[in-house]
């Protein structure tokens, strides 16, 4: 389990960049919120089957929620940890050090997902578009003397839609 010190930016104790949210929205993003400190707490303690169990049930439910709602990014952190969290609580196996230690890292996921919800963190297109100039009409280069043959082939050409340069 990662350190305090290394979630502490995950705090959330204000919500001041939340107004863009629906309430249905922004109370996901609460209760993902608690989920979150919950889980924090108890995977860096002994294990508890119970309050795992009650976490799962909890962060499944707000996967498919959050999914619904359009917050995909949080949905998809809540699935993945609600999914690793399943194999502990549906049966009597109870995790190793390095598993708690996977689950914790699961957890610090859900916690980037709602700090990116929180700061609105959007990602924009930098790709730059090229920009074609094309002629009006094609054109053909004549290098020769200039003399009736030329003046013909630009007529001709020109019929065609080119244009002759000389």
């Amino acid at each position: 389990m990662p350190s305090k010190a290394t979630l502490k930016w995950c705090d959330f104790r204000t919500y001041k960049n939340m107004a863009n949210l629906s309430p249905d929205q922004e109370l996901i993003a609460r209760q993902s919120r608690e989920v979150f400190l919950s889980a924090r707490k108890a995977f860096s303690e002994n294990w508890n089957r119970d309050q795992a169990k009650e976490l799962y049930e909890l962060s499944d439910s707000l996967s498919e929620q959050s999914q619904d709602q359009g917050l995909n990014d949080l949905g998809e952190s809540l699935l993945g940890f609600s999914a690793y969290l399943s194999s502990f609580v549906d049966g009597a196996m109870t995790p190793k050090p390095h598993q708690l230690g996977q689950l914790g890292t699961l957890v610090e996921g859900v916690g980037e997902a709602l700090f990116r919800l929180q700061m609105d963190v959007t990602v924009t297109d930098l790709t730059q578009h090229a920009t074609v100039i094309e002629p009006e009409k094609p054109q053909i280069f004549y290098l020769g003397a200039r003399g009736d043959r030329a003046k013909e082939l630009e007529y001709s050409l020109a019929n065609d839609g080119f244009t002759l340069r000389h």
